[in-house]
């Protein structure tokens, strides 16, 4: 019922033309929960060799440009980063979209090397990869997270600053701080009663003071499940349950703030890494 429910309000938003102003982390929140996203640091070769109609290189990550043309289609292609591409590949069969994969990659000299996919197959996980396919479309700024961390102490040593891993804002910033560092947000959301501004590699949260309460990151960008976390950094200082987001959280202590790793089933992989103050307003 709750799939149906979320497949019904995807299709109410996309019918009221909300783009911009999507409730972008509702929907990516719903969908973890019912689905798993699949997720590889490394292409299929022969998936890719059927999707691109090319010989299957020796090294999978590889993709000769001279044998294909797909990668760098103007309407496929995005440069979402500096000399970091994306690109948008539908399979279909008899003319029903049957998987949507996002890849991200760069070119170098006649050869494109991949560096992450995320696929989107069956019929809700359909929905949303369609979502974000249109969002990736009609928005240049947005783009699909991918996996480009690694999990280390870095994540502890920059939290005690107040700030997430490669974010230059730090907790307590003001919004025209965020935007003057960071520029304008490729969407905006309303989400815990305050204003979410979304960075596709990093989102902030607003309190009504218009600062900076929460910093969020994509888990797609780590790319592994909780006991690696746990292996990496250590167990945590505290293991909570929110009723309210449905989320378990696996949390570690670094000075004032708490860093805290997402997850809506302990066999799936992170879905968010949080960092707020140690009164941790999520688990409320």
């Amino acid at each position: 019922m709750k799939q149906i429910l979320f497949v019904i309000c995807w299709i109410f938003l996309v019918a009221c033309g909300t783009n911009q102003e999507t409730n972008l982390h509702h929907l990516e929140d719903e969908y973890s929960r019912n689905h798993n996203i699949y997720i590889s640091s490394s292409s299929e070769n022969e998936l890719v060799a059927t999707l691109l109609n090319i010989s299957p290189d020796n090294d999978e990550n590889l993709i000769t440009t001279s044998n294909n043309n797909y990668f760098t289609q103007n309407n496929l292609l995005k440069e979402i980063k500096e000399g970091i591409f994306q690109t948008i590949i539908t399979e279909k069969q008899d003319n029903h979209v049957r998987g949507i994969s996002f890849y991200t990659w760069i070119e170098n000299e006649d050869e494109i090397i991949i560096l992450d996919k995320v696929k989107f197959t069956d019929d809700v996980d359909l929905q949303l990869g369609q979502f974000y396919s249109d969002i990736w479309h009609e928005n240049n700024k947005f783009y699909l997270s991918y996996h480009d961390l690694d999990v280390t102490s870095s994540f502890i040593t920059e939290a005690l600053t107040g700030r997430m891993v490669t974010s230059p804002i730090i907790i307590g910033s003001s919004k025209n701080e965020v935007i003057l560092k960071v520029g304008e947000p490729s969407m905006t959301d309303w989400y815990l009663g305050g204003t979410y501004y979304y960075y596709n590699d990093m989102a902030y949260l607003f309190d009504e003071a218009s600062n900076v309460v929460a910093i969020n990151m994509p888990g797609l960008r780590i790319n592994v499940q909780i006991s690696e976390v746990i292996e990496k950094l250590g167990a945590p200082t505290n293991k909570s349950y929110s009723e309210m987001e449905n989320s378990y959280y696996y949390s570690y202590e670094a000075g004032p703030y708490l860093l805290s790793f997402e997850v809506f089933d302990k066999d799936k992989n992170i879905t968010n890494i949080w960092l707020t103050k140690s009164n941790n307003f999520l688990l409320k």
